[in-house]
């Protein structure tokens, strides 16, 4: 789990806003677990997951974009809309909270082979 990416897409760099991203932008990174999606993000390009099978897609949007290519996410990652907080540690997890109160535990990231999941987080 150490080499696992957790990607938030920035809503700027370099003072710039960051609006879009493009085809195939994030193809082949298959270490990819989890990445949130701004809701400033309001076009994104063909297959930009392409070959991330273990990706989970936290987008703040409450919906998929209609300005969004319609083969975005070709392999089918899991998507959740409506996220409020993404790719935050609660001890040895990684977890998102979504809009509806559910938090979902994305990652394990600890060492522990007997391993107890919380029946909060706080």
């Amino acid at each position: 789990a150490g080499d696992d990416i957790y990607l938030t897409i920035p809503t700027t760099l370099a003072d710039n806003a960051i609006s879009r991203v493009e085809d195939y932008a994030l193809a082949d990174i298959t270490n990819i677990k989890s990445v949130v999606v701004p809701i400033t993000i309001s076009q994104m390009g063909s297959c930009v997951f392409y070959n991330c099978s273990s990706a989970t897609i936290y987008c703040e949007s409450s919906s998929v974009p209609s300005s969004w290519n319609y083969d975005w996410n070709y392999n089918g990652c899991p998507v959740y809309y409506g996220v409020v907080s993404a790719n935050q540690i609660y001890g040895d997890f990684v977890w998102s909270l979504l809009n509806d109160g559910t938090v979902n535990i994305v990652s394990y990231i600890g060492n522990d082979i007997d391993v107890v999941i919380p029946s909060t987080i706080n």
